[in-house]
């Protein structure tokens, strides 16, 4: 089977001939796999076996102009188009430093907001063109990358502000979170009219947290779960794509050891999250909590 019919299978809860295998490794796990035996010249996907998974990005950023501000032999400290300072070590690859934030409060915002407009050419046409029918050939399981919610707010666009805004300020939050959402579907509506079709919204969020998640069910409730059930309902998103939201919500679910009835697990798979991503030492605990949902 491709990953495209194993895939497939595992969507329509079908019996595929083996289960699918799709990982991101950091670079610096390259570098040591190389270092341990994986031939300079490999691709581990096909080394190992794996399979291969496509993304179609946009950019639903402010574009914030992107600058560097320092750079020596060990790091470089630079800005990003979502206006986020932070310091990168060249030889070490791990969660960034993160310095500072341009967007701090609602009227830095609104500035932000202004920028955010969706135009083609917030869309690599140039790699479509180039790769979409080589995806297409080979099987290739495609994903559209949708980017809004929690983690794009705390890790790229306020950080640690975004903490005070949930409770003193949700308005905000909820405009900011809508206001990504709104550019992603804007922009992958011009994909899917091209041509482009992908096979699965993939979406994440990192909420999990020393064991419990970053917020209470009702924080989440009244301040994500929103823009997560409008884009499992918006209609443009349930007939043309092929698995309904068949998104794969990277949200570290595992981290909550909660029960099914008292995390944000089981309200995302009802709202219509038909994949969760999960690491490797929690996934049984995630298979109990969702046989406790579904069965």
């Amino acid at each position: 089977m491709t990953i495209h019919e194993r895939m497939t299978c595992v969507y329509e809860h079908r019996e595929p001939d083996r289960c699918p295998i799709v990982d991101l490794p950091w670079p610096s796990t390259l570098e040591r796999w190389h270092r341990e035996g994986l031939p300079a010249d490999a691709d581990w996907i096909d080394y190992v076996g794996a399979d291969r998974v496509e993304a179609i990005t946009v950019d639903n950023s402010p574009r914030f102009p992107v600058q560097v501000l320092e750079e020596t032999d060990e790091y470089i400290i630079h800005t990003n188009e979502w206006g986020l300072t932070k310091k990168d070590f060249h030889d070490l690859h791990s969660t960034p430093h993160r310095l500072d934030y341009r967007v701090t409060d609602p009227e830095s915002w609104a500035e932000a907001k202004e920028r955010m407009q969706p135009d083609r050419s917030r869309v690599d046409w140039d790699r479509l063109e180039r790769e979409f029918p080589k995806w297409r050939e080979e099987g290739t399981w495609i994903t559209a990358s949708f980017w809004y919610g929690f983690e794009v707010t705390y890790s790229h666009m306020v950080g640690p502000t975004l903490f005070y805004a949930m409770v003193e300020q949700p308005e905000w939050v909820k405009d900011m979170v809508d206001t990504y959402l709104d550019v992603c579907i804007d922009l992958f509506e011009m994909v899917w009219d091209a041509g482009y079709h992908f096979d699965q919204v993939n979406t994440w969020n990192d909420m999990g947290f020393k064991g419990k998640q970053f917020m209470s069910v009702e924080m989440y409730r009244d301040l994500f779960k929103p823009a997560d059930r409008r884009l499992a309902d918006r209609p443009v998103l349930v007939d043309p794509f092929p698995h309904r939201v068949a998104r794969l919500t990277a949200v570290r679910f595992a981290h909550e050891r909660t029960s099914a009835s008292e995390g944000i697990c089981p309200r995302a798979v009802r709202i219509g999250a038909n994949a969760l991503e999960g690491i490797s030492q929690y996934i049984s605990q995630m298979a109990e909590t969702l046989r406790m949902i579904l069965v």
